[in-house]
């Protein structure tokens, strides 16, 4: 059950834990823990990845609150350091990712729960649909990968998405725009190649 806070009580907790109180960081991170794995597992795409580089990111929060200034919102300085930990993450496991891929469709994965209707009729087109998906998104660079999630699955404003990322807000629409087209191109262009491999 996440748990709702008004800024004072929040700054009041942060403050505590700059000043090494594990119970007010424990309450304060209560709040965030639902929305920080979900980013994780929407960027890594399965649940081990994104509980490592969830508990990575509240490590590295939980050592660097003495340096939160109050000039952003907490919000936005820890989902930046998520984000960041979830690319790091994804650098690392790169190679292992490409090696495993046909382990690929037993995972659960935040594109499968885009949709869920349960329709017979609807139930494989959807999970053809879903591996495409799947696939453009593992061909689509970094950069363009995390604004395109945040926007679009997790539905972050633009002005939350350049404050995350520390980039401007031209450069944010930019990114999303090229990424949603770079997707676009991946999926006909596959489409049109063919799946060619084995089921």
């Amino acid at each position: 059950m996440e748990i709702i806070m008004d800024n004072l009580d929040e700054i009041f907790l942060i403050k505590s834990s700059q000043k090494g109180d594990i119970d007010s960081f424990e309450k304060l991170i209560e709040s965030h823990k639902q929305r920080v794995y979900g980013i994780a597992l929407k960027m890594t795409k399965n649940r081990e990845d994104a509980l490592d580089a969830s508990q990575d990111a509240l490590i590295k929060v939980y050592r660097s609150i003495g340096k939160f200034s109050f000039k952003s919102s907490f919000s936005t300085w820890l989902y930046r350091i998520v984000v960041n930990c979830c690319i790091d993450h994804m650098k690392k496991q790169k190679k292992l990712v490409l090696i495993e891929r046909r382990d690929e469709e037993g995972r659960e994965n935040a594109i499968d729960r885009i949709e869920a209707e349960d329709t017979p009729e609807s139930i494989f087109e959807k999970k053809i649909k879903k591996q495409e998906i799947r696939r453009a998104f593992d061909e689509l660079e970094d950069e363009f990968k995390t604004v395109v999630i945040l926007r679009d699955i997790e539905g972050f404003s633009y002005e939350e998405i350049a404050k995350i990322n520390d980039i401007s807000l031209g450069t944010v629409k930019s990114r999303i725009s090229r990424g949603r087209k770079k997707l676009r191109d991946i999926l006909i262009r596959n489409r049109a190649g063919g799946d060619g491999g084995e089921m």
